[in-house]
């Protein structure tokens, strides 16, 4: 069973990928980071995906 985090992430994905294409080299980073976040939690099982930052 997919968490609901994982499925709203999935949906996110190809929006993400198409942003860090046209985006600057600082932006895409992020977006690649986030996208490396969205693969480990469809991979791996979990209780908690916690961000910290800014």
């Amino acid at each position: 069973m997919q968490s609901g985090i994982a499925a709203a992430l999935k949906v996110l994905v190809p929006e993400l990928r198409d942003l860090a294409g046209g985006s600057t080299t600082d932006e895409a980073g992020a977006v690649h980071e986030i996208l490396a976040l969205t693969a480990q939690v469809d991979r791996k099982a979990h209780r908690y995906l916690v961000f910290n930052g800014d």
